[in-house]
């Protein structure tokens, strides 16, 4: 087989894995926004499945190669940081999702990227390009529309969109650190910290809550937890075979797949302003990410 036929197959499958996570991270935060405000079960519940799901994968199809290290995930300065900082954006994002809705919550969420840009630059000493310079002033005038354009709208943001915009932050910094980490750590092993962190934190609020969960609650929280998994898995394998440009334009589908389907089930209304303020936010964010 010549090397541009297995390019092009490679191609192919890192398209695949990207429509795949795209698929699984839509339907992932539609059912948070379900359980959440129609069952009305607690996100710490929520991610403790996820947790327990992610662990479970990793165990079944990561251990035995070596290259998970429980261990080393609790110990390392570096995961340990990965571990913190994801906690805190993961809780942000799972309870700004009922709140907010899933369609704000991702836009808001998604803000990351423009936050991780600047993080980079001071701490990873990465070159911020003047498309990116013009790609974060774009992005910020998107969230002001998001949130309210005129004063009196601005005055009245809330806590949940400062605790969206906190889990951007935090999210921002796990990207940074991230990155400093796939130098010495596999994809499995960052992933497993992830599990490892939520859980811990998730696990003694959820069993507090003592949720009364029926059988159809909790398939309902087994699939959500498998397709944040697979979500995220399927993103990571996508990457390596597609460019950072071709690979940020899907992921800057996300928001736009989920604000469409929260509408669509959830009713969740955008009012003229905020889809403008939308559109600006996902185009600043793919300039951040997609264009040198």
């Amino acid at each position: 087989m010549s090397d541009s036929v297995s390019d092009r197959k490679h191609v192919r499958w890192g398209m695949v894995c990207m429509i795949g996570s795209l698929a699984f991270f839509t339907i992932n935060a539609l059912l948070l926004k379900y359980l959440s405000t129609n069952v009305g079960i607690s996100p710490w519940v929520t991610l403790a499945f996820r947790a327990t799901v992610g662990l479970i994968v990793v165990k079944v199809g990561f251990s035995a190669s070596g290259t998970v290290d429980f261990r080393r995930a609790a110990t390392s300065k570096w995961l340990v940081a990965r571990g913190l900082f994801g906690v805190l954006g993961s809780v942000a994002y799972y309870f700004t999702v009922p709140t907010l809705g899933a369609g704000k919550a991702t836009l808001i969420s998604n803000f990351y990227v423009v936050i991780a840009a600047v993080l980079a630059a001071f701490f990873l000493r990465e070159r911020i390009t003047l498309s990116k310079i013009g790609g974060n002033v774009v992005a910020c005038c998107g969230l002001v529309l998001l949130l309210g354009v005129t004063p009196e709208e601005l005055s009245k943001i809330g806590f949940d969109e400062c605790l969206a915009l906190f889990g951007a932050l935090m999210s921002a910094a796990t990207v940074v650190v991230i990155r400093q980490l796939t130098q010495t750590e596999s994809s499995a092993m960052i992933y497993t910290t992830q599990c490892l962190y939520i859980l811990a934190a998730s696990l003694p609020m959820a069993i507090y809550m003592r949720p009364e969960l029926t059988m159809g609650h909790i398939v309902l929280l087994l699939i959500a937890g498998v397709s944040a998994t697979f979500g995220q898995l399927a993103m990571t394998d996508g990457f390596r075979y597609l460019t950072v440009s071709v690979g940020g334009a899907f992921q800057v589908l996300a928001p736009m797949l989920i604000s469409f389907g929260s509408v669509l089930c959830f009713a969740e209304a955008f009012s003229v302003v905020q889809v403008i303020g939308a559109a600006l936010i996902l185009t600043g964010c793919y300039s951040v990410i997609a264009i040198k």
